[in-house]
């Protein structure tokens, strides 16, 4: 791992010295405390790709993603010597949170965590019963993300990718 970090300090080297970079070492779940809520406009999770670190990462690192911005991955995928874990994790993840599936493709994952309301919003473009791909519901953050939505048979974070 220190070959690792040398390389990861001569890469950013320019950006280290102005200020614009700083690296951070330790394990995923060690440094997040180093950093407040709501200050990321994006994590990139490539760490430990065991179900349970995974899952761990994403739960830790959701605090820290502001309203509006992204959680990202690789290796969502099923096999590997991870065994599934980050595609379950992030399956789990999306069940589990108010979270927008953005993409899935070539084992690559990126989410969009839900901008925040302070007002309910409660809107469909159609009839009751429909079950089309156009569904649009929303509902703000401060509801009950795993209710039902009136007017709707779409589910709050039922969203999954493939």
């Amino acid at each position: 791992m220190d070959k690792r970090y040398e390389q990861v300090l001569a890469r950013f080297r320019r950006h280290l010295r102005s200020g614009r970079v700083f690296v951070h070492r330790g394990s995923s779940s060690g440094v997040c405390d180093n950093f407040s809520d709501d200050s990321f406009d994006w994590v990139y999770i490539d760490g430990n790709h065991l179900y349970e670190f995974v899952k761990s990462d994403l739960e830790l690192y959701y605090h820290k993603v502001r309203s509006g911005g992204y959680i990202a991955g690789d290796d969502y995928k099923i096999g590997g010597w991870w065994k599934s874990g980050v595609k379950l994790a992030v399956d789990e993840f999306l069940k589990n949170r108010a979270v927008e599936v953005v993409d899935i493709q070539d084992g690559q994952f990126i989410l969009r965590k839900p901008a925040r309301t302070n007002k309910v919003i409660e809107s469909t473009s159609v009839t009751q019963g429909d079950q089309s791909p156009h569904c649009k519901c929303e509902r703000a953050s401060n509801a009950n993300p795993e209710s039902e939505r009136p007017g709707c048979t779409q589910q709050a974070g039922a969203a999954s990718g493939g």
